[in-house]
């Protein structure tokens, strides 16, 4: 019974991502967050607050301050001078092909309820998305990421209950990171994220 329990769960992770990609883009079909960001309370992003449109790195910036609920649309485009730091209570998407993010990236450091989607970070000078500072309830969906000078995605420093769904990594050698160090102390403070992924 197991080894069936073991073939069909395998079958079903192998199958999903096919299906997803034979048709719609999954934004159309997610209206939420699945995995371990679903639990433990939901991860609303900014839902009920304003819907903020952006194209400048120093609008960006200021409307991702702060934990009030907000929604930040990118319409064009930024290169940025530095990173980005982004508030609890705040979703960040892309507009179709327009939210192109180059020279560095986002860091979300001890916030919660955070979604981004449908991102597009290539050559940042540092991690294209650090998380860190027992963050949690994150959700990152559709974004690619490539080229950054050091890692990808990072989750560590004891951030936990995060989704990383459908997302493209390529073109880097420094694709993840979890957990900050192989110290004793490190360790007992990364142990055990609960993270979901289902990536291409």
């Amino acid at each position: 019974m197991r080894d069936i329990l073991k073939l069909s769960t395998g079958l079903l992770l192998f199958l999903l991502p096919a299906a997803v990609s034979a048709g719609e883009p999954a934004a159309t079909f997610e209206s939420e967050p699945v995995g371990w960001a679903s639990v433990e309370g939901a991860t609303t992003g900014g839902k009920g607050g304003p819907v903020f449109r952006v194209s400048d790195e120093a609008t960006l910036a200021a409307k991702l301050k702060g934990n009030e609920p907000a929604t930040i649309v990118i319409t064009g485009p930024i290169a940025l001078e530095s990173k980005v730091r982004v508030g609890s209570n705040k979703t960040l998407l892309g507009e179709g092909a327009q939210g192109r993010l180059t020279g560095a990236g986002l860091t979300l450091a001890k916030v919660n309820n955070v979604i981004l989607r449908n991102l597009t970070i290539h050559d940042s000078d540092d991690d294209a998305i650090n998380i860190e500072g027992e963050s949690h309830h994150v959700w990152v969906d559709h974004c690619d990421l490539a080229r950054s000078h050091d890692g990808l995605l990072d989750i560590k420093h004891g951030s936990d209950l995060i989704t990383v769904s459908w997302c493209h990594f390529h073109d880097h050698h420094k694709t993840c990171l979890l957990g900050h160090s192989d110290k004793p102390s490190a360790l007992a403070e990364d142990r055990g994220p609960r993270i979901k992924e289902s990536s291409g």
